[in-house]
């Protein structure tokens, strides 16, 4: 029997609801239910986590991702249809698409191909964090992805259709170090 995640956590919550805390054997007295008025503020002197923007995390979650057919799997085309993109085509542009539409970024509406992220007025000489990078061959955009760690010679990015071995149709997500010579910026972000 395939147990179901919903009516496991169901059965918790019944389970744990009418459960009230027993400390006597530590001299506690159980919360009443004004125990937030009691309450007192940290110190100031307590670190707080450092925030990691969203869209590391997404890239972290992504990477790696692999075709199971050319130019397919079921998330691939999933970005390829939110993008306005066939299914089957060449995917850098709905990945980079989907990054920023899940985080709340804005970007290219459909069709998201590669070329539709070049924009003039969006260009930028110096990259930042999910800044839309594209490659260009015979004087044409072949490539985009996204910023993932800004540098001043390099940037490290987060790209679809693409591999380590510098094929222009690679078959998963990474993340790889680029050249900013070859390379142009574009701000998506605001």
């Amino acid at each position: 029997m395939e147990k179901n995640p919903f009516i496991l956590g169901f059965l918790l919550i019944i389970l744990f609801v009418g459960c009230k805390p027993d400390n006597s054997d530590v001299g506690e007295v159980a919360p009443t239910k004004n125990y937030l008025a009691n309450l007192k503020p940290l110190p100031e002197s307590v670190p707080v986590a450092p925030t990691v923007p969203t869209i590391l995390v997404w890239f972290d979650k992504h990477n790696g991702h692999t075709e199971t057919y050319a130019n397919r799997s079921k998330q691939i085309d999933i970005w390829n249809i939110q993008a306005g993109v066939a299914i089957g085509s060449f995917w850098c542009g709905s990945y980079a698409a989907a990054a920023m539409r899940e985080n709340g970024y804005k970007h290219p509406t459909a069709p998201a191909w590669s070329p539709s992220w070049a924009i003039k007025s969006r260009k930028v000489n110096t990259p930042q964090l999910a800044d839309a990078f594209t490659v260009h061959f015979n004087g044409r955009v072949r490539h985009v992805g996204l910023i993932r760690e800004p540098g001043e010679i390099k940037s490290l990015t987060s790209e679809g259709n693409s591999n380590n071995n510098g094929s222009n149709n690679g078959d998963r997500v990474v993340q790889k170090w680029r050249i900013h010579k070859t390379i142009s910026f574009y701000r998506w972000v605001n």
